[in-house]
């Protein structure tokens, strides 16, 4: 366990994690860019609609906790009326 930090610590510095970005994207180009496939173009594109999505996901998530919110509301309020004898035929006295 003590050994753990010494190999740890040479990875987590600046120098070697831009080494492995790009050696990363060295492999990247050689492999799709020099050989004419069309895959970048699909991993560009899904990669923008997942993007897409996790930047929108708080505002969805902050709209379809609004709606519940307010279905809860209409509920209560639904109730209270049923409970002073409104049917939704007229407005109570």
């Amino acid at each position: 366990m003590t050994e753990l930090p010494n190999y740890i610590k040479p990875k987590l510095s600046l120098d070697y994690i831009k080494n492995s970005i790009n050696y990363g994207l060295d492999n990247y180009y050689t492999k799709y860019i020099k050989t004419n496939f069309t895959d970048p173009i699909y991993h560009i594109c899904f990669g923008v609609m997942a993007l897409s999505y996790l930047v929108n996901l708080p505002e969805k998530r902050y709209h379809y906790e609004s709606l519940k919110h307010e279905r809860v509301l209409r509920r209560r309020l639904e109730t209270t009326f049923c409970d002073l004898g409104y049917k939704g035929e007229k407005e109570p006295n």
